[in-house]
């Protein structure tokens, strides 16, 4: 299980990764779709991290919001977020609209942090200890 699940639309990639980068050097453990080895089952795989990680970390620009999978993963991480089975961390990388299910939720504005900024951050909130 790790610490924390990365949802983004791969258009962000080069955007998200430093970010998971920095957070691996905070020490907490990063899971995103991009370390799924060839022969997998990948739905298999995304539904096991999303269901297991503790804070699920929604990365939020237009890409994002129009993709249909991202508003699936969206609504398992607000599902749980209500089960009290995670914590769910909206984070603005772009200017886009927030889907519904998210307008209750505080974003991090990341617009103009830098990836070590944003891991500190995001670091803060998984270090708590209730979901």
């Amino acid at each position: 299980m790790s610490d924390i699940y990365l949802s983004y639309s791969h258009r962000d990639a080069a955007r998200v990764a430093p970010v998971a980068a920095e957070l691996r050097k905070l020490g907490l453990s990063v899971w995103m779709d991009q370390e799924i080895q060839a022969g997998a089952h990948w739905m298999e795989e995304i539904e096991r991290a999303l269901h297991e990680s503790p804070l699920l970390v929604l990365c939020l620009t237009p890409d994002y919001v129009a993709s249909s999978w991202a508003n699936v993963e969206i609504g398992v991480a607000i599902s749980r977020s209500r089960s009290d089975a995670a914590r769910v961390v909206p984070v603005l990388f772009r200017p886009t609209i927030v889907p519904m299910l998210l307008q209750s939720k505080m974003y991090i504005d990341a617009r103009e942090l830098t990836p070590r900024l944003l891991a500190e951050k995001i670091n803060a909130i998984a270090r708590q200890t209730d979901p």
